[in-house]
């Protein structure tokens, strides 16, 4: 129940003998104003409750009592029913006044911080829909100031045509209309016309040629100003389409997407759950940390638990397993939202590999989870219901995160035998991470295969994958100069079939991996999996490897402590190698 005071408020409206305090209950306010404040009405100040009543409270007209008193103050009219004579002026005045005071009172003055984070909470909570303008007088009166309403716009001739244009593209990407010369032509009538747009237009347009994946850069610069300028006026729906649709055209712009970002945080209490899984996808696909979405992420989650979906649940696991961001409640969270669906095997294979593969990648121990949807998958490509991107991430999280089921491995691996000739270098690069571990770790399982599939692991093994465009970091270069300066014989940016080293030192058959902030997990000096990982398969093909970790390099102010650190690097190396001989 929230209680306000409104005392301090009355005194500087109400004359010296009107010395009442009004304190607002929601389940008494109206019999507490009825017999309370029939002074004020024979004392004049009939038009000041009057402002007060119509301007302030929309009041039920359920109790008779509260009935009676509404149509004597004649609240349906509103300010503009005041008889403005002469006599009336202050009372006007005080009124004015009074209403400029009660604006103020959303701030709740007088209040420390953490009451007001509190009330916030609840009122989030319980705060009626915006749209329900009638307040029950047992529920709870929130003064709050709305959000900016929708733009007004002079009526124009020519927006009745771009209406229709709007709602023609639509319905082509609602039906599925691949068609580039429809779509081209669309895309020349909105650049002309862009300037009639209304905001949800706007937003509209997008969404739909991001639906048909037409992408138009001349399209796309036209209607990013107006994106820009109108992002204030959208809801959240809006704002979360808008962020999708730029993850689906691949359009980077990033000064539109903190923006939309922004604004979203701003209203994120009037969000649901398929808005906000929407942005962290979005987020994710352009790699962008922003820290204030994910933590208001964590608490609406936490608010909004039993309104999750499996598919809201793996769109978030997802988008926090990209991002490498680990926070064990929320994970076990979102675990516990999972597990029904993948034990009734009602989750889609592609998500089903996807939480596996998210969970597992975040190191996250969940034993009898992964053992759920090992089984689950098995019943799966028992039907033949998975695709090759599922079988490939499936088997790749089996096989070098976590302790493979081989019956299930060997049934993958023979479904994905049937549709060899669909892979392509990305997911042949994690085949060949597969079958090293699955060689080095299950050795026998290996040579227990049919001919078939060992036909199917040699396509795998005997693969040669194009040159990756990787670039030399910057600490990487550092490291290198000072090994060519102290004549230290060595390589860079050398590939060995499908993995990659920094720096390779020949004569020790050693490699030196400089590892940047995408190597560790968010805010910690933990390698990720994919990290281990690569190092691991680099050891087990007899490479000695040795971490330079960016944290370590960027503490080192002059050349001199570079010089050093490398020194005892070199040593401690050295004794590494020494053991390993003896």
């Amino acid at each position: 129940m929230v209680v306000c005071t409104l005392s301090h408020l009355f005194q500087n409206t109400l004359r010296k003998n009107s010395h009442y305090i009004l304190r607002i209950n929601t389940f008494n306010y109206s019999n507490y104003i009825f017999n309370n404040f029939t002074g004020f009405l024979r004392n004049g100040q009939l038009s000041l409750i009057r402002y007060f009543a119509s301007n302030t409270l929309h009041i039920s007209k359920e109790s008779p009592e509260t009935s009676n008193f509404i149509s004597n103050l004649n609240l349906d009219t509103g300010v503009d029913s005041f008889n403005h004579s002469s006599g009336q002026d202050s009372t006007r005045e005080d009124a004015n006044g009074f209403h400029h005071l009660l604006d103020c009172s959303h701030k709740r003055l007088k209040l420390s911080k953490k009451t007001l984070k509190n009330i916030k909470s609840i009122e989030r909570l319980y705060k009626q829909p915006q749209d329900d303008y009638n307040i029950e007088l047992n529920t709870t009166i929130d003064f709050e100031v709305p959000l900016a309403q929708q733009p007004k716009f002079a009526p124009s001739e020519g927006y009745e045509h771009v209406k229709r244009l709007v709602q023609k593209i639509y319905k082509s990407a609602s039906d599925g209309v691949y068609n580039d010369a429809l779509w081209s032509k669309y895309s020349k009538k909105i650049c002309i016309t862009a300037s009639l747009l209304h905001p949800s237009d706007v937003c509209l347009v997008l969404y739909s040629f991001s639906k048909i994946r037409y992408k138009d850069k001349d399209l796309l610069k036209i209607l990013f100003p107006f994106l820009i300028k109108y992002v204030s006026y959208n809801s959240c729906r809006g704002l979360s389409l808008i962020m999708n649709s730029l993850k689906r055209l691949e359009a980077s712009n990033y000064d539109l997407i903190d923006l939309v970002v922004n604004e979203f945080c701003l209203n994120v209490d009037k969000a649901n759950v398929q808005d906000i899984a929407l942005v962290a996808n979005s987020l994710s696909f352009f790699q962008v940390y922003h820290i204030k979405f994910w933590r208001s992420l964590y608490n609406s989650l936490m608010i909004r638990h039993h309104q999750i979906d499996p598919l809201q649940a793996s769109l978030v696991l997802a988008s926090v397993a990209k991002l490498d961001i680990r926070d064990p409640l929320l994970l076990k969270l979102l675990k516990r939202k999972l597990r029904p669906p993948i034990e009734k095997n009602e989750l889609p294979s592609h998500l089903l590999s996807l939480v596996y593969h998210s969970l597992a990648k975040l190191d996250f121990e969940a034993k009898y989870f992964y053992g759920a949807c090992a089984n689950s998958f098995d019943y799966m490509v028992s039907n033949e219901k998975v695709d090759s991107q599922a079988l490939v991430l499936f088997l790749y999280t089996s096989a070098c995160i976590l302790e493979p089921q081989l019956n299930v491995v060997e049934k993958s691996l023979k479904l994905l035998s049937s549709q060899a000739d669909h892979l392509k270098s990305y997911k042949m690069i994690k085949l060949k991470y597969v079958l090293d571990h699955l060689s080095h770790k299950h050795q026998g399982f290996v040579e227990g295969l049919n001919e078939e599939l060992k036909i199917f692991l040699k396509t795998i093994r005997d693969y040669r994958i194009k040159k990756l465009n990787k670039r030399l970091s910057r600490w990487a270069r550092e490291v290198s100069i000072i090994l060519k300066e102290a004549g230290v014989e060595h390589k860079r940016s050398v590939l060995f079939d499908y993995l990659y080293a920094d720096i390779y030192i020949k004569e020790h058959n050693f490699i030196i991996k400089c590892t940047g902030p995408y190597s560790y997990y968010t805010k910690s000096s933990f390698l990720t999996k994919f990290a281990k990982i690569e190092q691991d398969t680099l050891i087990m093909k007899g490479f000695n490897v040795g971490i330079i970790p960016y944290y370590e390099w960027n503490r080192l102010k002059t050349n001199q402590d570079k010089v050093e650190y490398l020194k005892r690097f070199g040593e401690n190396a050295a004794l590494t190698l020494n053991d390993k001989l003896y």
